[in-house]
C-alpha cells in the first residue's frame, strides 16, 4: 500500500535483524526460511536482483539442509507410523503444517527459478533429473490449503517432479490438480529447458524427453477462464473472465518451448518456436487494458525471456521468418510497457 512505502525501511531492516538472530538461535528453521523468502521477494519486486540472488540462495541451502525438497507425502501421519530421519526440523504437528512445508519448498523452488533467468546466474540447485549432483525432488506438488486443512491431502498425492517425465502418470480419478501445482511443474519445466541448454554435449534423447514433458503438460493444462475446476477464485478486474494465474501457466509452458529449442535448426525445433510464439502472442491478445493490474511481476520476466529469444531467432533467420519473429516480438514487447506502467509507473 502507497501510505506504507515511507515504513520499507525499516521493516526491513528490522526483518534483516531478526532473521540473523533467528537462524544464530537454531530457532524455528521452517519459518526462518519462509521469512527469508519473503525478503528475497521483497527485493525481487524492487529490482534489487542481486540482494535477492543473495538472499534465495540462502533459502535453498536451508531447504536442503531441511529436507524440505524430499517430503515423501502430502499426507501427514503419526511420528510412530513414520519414522522421521529429519534431525533439522521436528516432526510436523498436524497435517496443515506437513502443507505448508510443502508450500514454503515450492515457493522457495518457483522464486529462485525467476531471480535466475531474470539475472542469468545460476541459484543453488534444488534437484532436477540429470547431470545434477543433489538428490532430486522428491516433495509432492502443493495441493490447496483446504485440502491439509479438511484432511483431504492423501498418502497417493506423491507426484513431483520425476513424474513431469513419464508418459503415463497414476493420480487419484476425478481429481484435478491445482492451479499451485500447475505453475510449479511450469517452473519445474522452465527450470529443466534451461539447465539443459547450458550443456555443452547434449544428446538429442535428452531433448526428446523434455520435449515430451513440455507438450504433454501443455496439452493438459486448463483454458485461460475461470471453470472452479483447479480451485481457482473468480478474477476481480471489471467483467473479465480471465484466470490470470493460467495466463502464468500458459506462457511458462510455451517460454520453456522456446528456450528448450531455440538454438535447434532443424524443422521440428524451429516447428516447436512457431507454436510456441503463437501460444504467448494468443494468451497477449486476450488480455484487455484492465487487466494488466492483476497480473503478478514475475509475468513481464517470462515476457522478457520470451521476447530476447523471440529477437534473437529474427536475428539468425531469413527475411519472411524474421518478419514474423519479429512481429511476435512487438507483441511482447507492447505487453511489457503496458505491465510496466503497473509495477514501474512513470
Amino acid at each position: 500500500a502507497p501510505y506504507l512505502v515511507g515504513y520499507e525501511s525499516g521493516l526491513l531492516a528490522a526483518a534483516n535483524n531478526n532473521l540473523s538472530t533467528s537462524f544464530h538461535r537454531n530457532d524455528r528453521l521452517h519459518d526462518f526460511i519462509r521469512a527469508s523468502n519473503l525478503i528475497a521477494f521483497y527485493y525481487f519486486c524492487k529490482g534489487m536482483y542481486p540482494e535477492a540472488h543473495q538472499q534465495i540462495t540462502t533459502s535453498c541451502h536451508m531447504v536442503v539442509a531441511c529436507r524440505l525438497h524430499q517430503i515423501s507425502s502430502s499426507a501427514w501421519t503419526s511420528m510412530g507410523a513414520r519414522g522421521d530421519d529429519n534431525k533439522s526440523l521436528r516432526y510436523p504437528a498436524d497435517t496443515v503444517e506437513q502443507g505448508e512445508r510443502i508450500y514454503t519448498f515450492w515457493q522457495a523452488f518457483c522464486l529462485s527459478r525467476m531471480i535466475s533467468m531474470t539475472i542469468t546466474q545460476p541459484t543453488y540447485p534444488l534437484g532436477v533429473p540429470t547431470s545434477d549432483p543433489i538428490p532430486p525432488i522428491s516433495t509432492p506438488w502443493p495441493r490447496l490449503l483446504s485440502d491439509y486443512e479438511n484432511g483431504a491431502a492423501f498418502d497417493l498425492d506423491t507426484r513431483s517432479v520425476a513424474h513431469l517425465y513419464l508418459s503415463q502418470v497414476a493420480t487419484l480419478p476425478g481429481r484435478w490438480e491445482t492451479l499451485d501445482s500447475l505453475r510449479c511443474q511450469g517452473y519445474a519445466l522452465v527450470y529443466q529447458a534451461d539447465h539443459l541448454r547450458s550443456i555443452e554435449r547434449l544428446t538429442p534423447q535428452e531433448i526428446l524427453v523434455t520435449d515430451a514433458a513440455i507438450q504433454t503438460f501443455t496439452s493438459c493444462l486448463p483454458h485461460l477462464k475461470n471453470s472452479g475446476d483447479c480451485g481457482e477464485i473468480p478474477s476481480t478486474s471489471g467483467l473479465s473472465l480471465i484466470n490470470y494465474r493460467i495466463v502464468t501457466i500458459h506462457t511458462l509452458a510455451h517460454v520453456a518451448s522456446l528456450i528448450l529449442h531455440q538454438h535447434g535448426a532443424d524443422v521440428s525445433a524451429r516447428r516447436r518456436c512457431t507454436t510456441a510464439a503463437q501460444g504467448i502472442a494468443a494468451v497477449i491478445g486476450r488480455l484487455d487494458d484492465t487487466d494488466y493490474s492483476e497480473l503478478v511481476i514475475g509475468l513481464g520476466h517470462l515476457w522478457h525471456t520470451a521476447g530476447q529469444i523471440l529477437l534473437t531467432i529474427a536475428a539468425n533467420a531469413n527475411e519472411s521468418v524474421a518478419e514474423q519473429y519479429r512481429n511476435w516480438a512487438l507483441i511482447v514487447i507492447s505487453a511489457l510497457k503496458k505491465l510496466s506502467m503497473v509495477y514501474f509507473p512513470l
